[in-house]
């Protein structure tokens, strides 16, 4: 997995499928994201890509000390996190901590 993520063949390998990957997302996520604006959608499928990346299980291997089946686990968890936010009426899912006057 890591010579996949930091090698030119491997990033050659992993781009190449980028195109389906797009749709699958896209279609797996479309019931969920149809209500959003195209804007909002595109940063949720965009998050479920990092989410379900080899870069995601290595960081969350690497600094979250988890196992491979752990990571897909908190992978998975993060993201009905977020889309459960898109359908909850006290989350607006466009709402920046900015915009919504957190101070940190």
């Amino acid at each position: 997995m890591r010579a996949a993520l930091h090698s030119r063949t491997g990033r050659q390998m992993r781009m190449a499928t980028v195109p389906a990957r797009r749709e699958s997302f896209s279609a797996a996520l479309a019931p969920v994201l149809s209500s959003l604006p195209t804007s909002d959608a595109r940063k949720v499928e965009a998050l479920a890509h990092l989410l379900y990346s080899a870069s995601a299980w290595e960081v969350l291997k690497d600094y979250g000390s988890l196992d491979g089946t752990q990571a897909g686990e908190a992978a998975s968890w993060a993201l009905e996190l977020i889309l459960f936010a898109i359908n909850s009426s006290d989350t607006a899912a466009d709402t920046t901590i900015a915009a919504k006057g957190v101070s940190r």
